[in-house]
């Protein structure tokens, strides 16, 4: 997930594509109450030089989010 979509297209691979999502904050907030979501405590350093936060999904939400944009 990222703001930059030049930054995301590098990720792309085999005919997928870049899509844009708004998450709300109280989104985030629930998502991280029920343990489906955490956030890195440090800023990671990334490979365009720039730091960000890193959001990591509990891999049992991963078929939900995979298969809405295949």
């Amino acid at each position: 997930m990222t703001d930059d979509a030049n930054y995301a297209a590098q990720y792309v691979a085999n005919g997928g594509k870049v899509v844009e999502v708004t998450v709300p904050r109280s989104t985030i907030v629930e998502m991280r109450i029920s343990g489906v979501l955490t956030i890195s405590p440090n800023p990671q350093l990334h490979i365009n030089g720039m730091y960000g936060t890193e959001y990591r999904f509990n891999p049992s939400v991963k078929p939900y989010i995979v298969s809405r944009f295949k």
